[in-house]
């Protein structure tokens, strides 16, 4: 074991160094696109945020336009029907000016009849001769005096019903001009609404314009950040690559070293037995706890699955998660699933930590470890603490990364732990 562990820590210092460097920089670029992406993610909820409530006005605007038209063709309506009724009530009125007028007329020529039929009359009286002969003057000045009577009564009733017609008059046309009043305010409330409309209808022009741009730019930078991811993820699988080889390495060393003892004790007829072969005999027992192996963080819970998935908030963009993220307590300790070896300890931006542990041709990493308990090349028995979790940025609260491979193929880790 001594020499499997100093065949892998020099082969680590050979290749870590500058596999680290270029992971450096690759972290360093993908840290200020997160930032970018953070800012932009920022631009775009506050810029779909005004969007809505711009149209959520322009919708209360377009239900008080739609309101205050309405209004106008009501209060239009009305002030045409009062209209008709008062050029109506006119008319009438001066139909009753003309018959006033008629009935005055004939009302003089009845006066003059009568004082004519009484100067008559006082000249028949002074004839003797007459006064025993019927007085036709006297009967036809008795109907002009019921006549002038008629048409006196008909001349107050043209009076009254021209007074009331007058005073009606003056009612519809105070109740117009209050109409009227209120029609100009609404037609000026109607011109202050459009021009709102029009404004407001740009400005979600405008927000629409920039919300696309937005999101435009954010796909960019997610594009950006996935291919530095998979840079990150072909280093990690070289790093694997080369652990494979230098156990295999180790493993033909180890063989050939055997072979050697074999035969000297033959020589010296002594029985010494090849060392086991450990890596073998870890895959076993990794792979026949598929389903069964313990969570990475006690009473831990799943809150982001496997694979790839729609982004909560923003359309057409879609996360690709290597792993699984498991939301822990406060000072929750991140634990070694399984025994296995420590192969490489890196810093993450935006996620403290990553441990990485070796399980044969299995490979576990533990990322958002904020104290790391570890060191590079130590064993580990299954349960071992390797860390204090980190803070979630993003949801609050504490949150491990976790993710497993098995050579340069990405497992579901929901599928190895017990009870996920």
């Amino acid at each position: 074991m001594n020499f499997y562990y100093l065949l892998i820590s020099l082969f680590m210092g050979c290749s870590v160094p500058l596999m680290a460097q270029n992971r450096t920089s690759l972290e360093k670029n993908r840290k200020a696109v997160d930032a970018q992406i953070k800012q932009t993610n920022k631009a775009l909820w506050s810029t779909q945020s005004k969007q809505k409530k711009t149209t959520k006005t322009l919708q209360t605007l377009q239900k008080k336009l739609s309101s205050s038209q309405s209004s106008i063709a009501t209060l239009q309506h009305e002030t045409d029907s009062l209209e008709t009724k008062i050029v109506r009530k006119r008319l009438v009125q001066q139909a009753l000016q003309r018959d006033l007028v008629s009935l005055q007329t004939l009302h003089a020529k009845v006066l003059r009849k009568l004082y004519y039929l009484k100067l008559q009359a006082a000249a028949t009286a002074n004839n003797t001769w007459a006064t025993s002969i019927p007085n036709q003057q006297q009967k036809k000045a008795i109907y002009l005096k019921h006549l002038q009577r008629h048409k006196l009564q008909k001349v107050k009733a043209i009076h009254a019903t021209k007074l009331d017609l007058e005073r009606y008059a003056l009612v519809l046309q105070q109740k117009k001009t209050i109409i009227d009043t209120l029609l100009v305010k609404q037609i000026n409330e109607k011109g202050t609404l459009e021009q709102r409309k029009n404004l407001t209808a740009k400005q979600a022009a405008q927000l629409s314009s920039k919300a696309k741009k937005l999101r435009t730019d954010l796909n960019k930078k997610q594009q950006q950040k996935l291919q530095l991811s998979r840079k990150i993820e072909s280093i990690i699988k070289q790093q694997i690559a080369e652990a494979k080889k230098a156990a295999r390495e180790q493993q033909i060393a180890a063989a050939k070293r055997a072979a050697s003892q074999v035969t000297t004790a033959r020589k010296n007829n002594s029985r010494n037995p090849s060392p086991p072969l450990v890596t073998k005999k870890i895959v076993s027992e990794f792979e026949t706890q598929k389903g069964r192996l313990m969570s990475p963080i006690y009473q831990g819970r799943i809150i982001s699955a496997f694979g790839k998935k729609k982004h909560p908030s923003l359309k057409g963009v879609y996360i690709n998660n290597n792993g699984i993220d498991i939301k822990g307590q406060y000072n929750s300790v991140a634990r070694n699933i399984f025994q296995g070896e420590v192969v490489s300890i890196f810093a993450i931006p935006g996620m403290n930590n990553a441990i990485m542990v070796k399980h044969g041709d299995y490979f576990t990493t533990y990322s958002n470890i904020a104290i790391v308990y570890v060191k590079q090349g130590q064993a580990l028995k299954t349960g071992a603490q390797l860390g204090s979790i980190g803070r979630d940025t993003e949801n609050g609260g504490h949150m491990l990364h976790f993710e497993l491979w098995h050579g340069k193929q990405k497992q579901n880790p929901a599928h190895w732990l017990s009870g996920q």
